[in-house]
């Protein structure tokens, strides 16, 4: 049995249609031929009134959630852990070869990755030919 909630979900969605296609034939008209100034605050007042209903969806929508949410609890948890708890697997080294040797336990792999990047980052000595420090006068 349908209540008084259906009819009034119904009854917004007729007159969010009506609204919008009063919109479009004002729209076709000043494309077309031009709005008058009483054209175009009719078109605003249409507008307003169609903002109105979606705030009043839009409200709806967001107390209903509440609702679920309070009955329900969040009902994505399982999912949710398994998605952090797959990236974090993916985004992990389980192991590291350095050269032939096998690097298994987390602090040796740090250490490993550690030494490798300051090593790539640090500053080499400058090697080569160089001009004298009193060459230019």
């Amino acid at each position: 049995m349908m209540g008084r909630g259906a009819n009034l979900g119904a009854d917004l969605r007729a007159c969010k249609g009506a609204l919008l296609d009063q919109i479009k034939v004002l729209d076709d008209l000043a494309d077309g031929q031009g709005l008058s100034p009483d054209d175009w605050l009719w078109r605003y007042a249409l507008e307003a009134s169609l903002m109105e209903i979606y705030k009043s969806e839009e409200l709806f929508w967001q107390r209903r959630g509440g609702q679920n949410w309070l009955l329900k609890g969040d009902a994505n948890t399982a999912y949710f852990q398994a998605i952090a708890n797959g990236r974090r697997r993916k985004c992990a080294i389980p192991f590291l070869w350095d050269g032939d040797v096998l690097l298994e336990s987390p602090e040796d792999i740090s250490t490993h990755i550690y030494s490798f990047y300051k090593e790539l980052f640090s500053a080499e000595p400058r090697g080569g030919v160089s001009l004298c420090a009193n060459f230019w006068p």
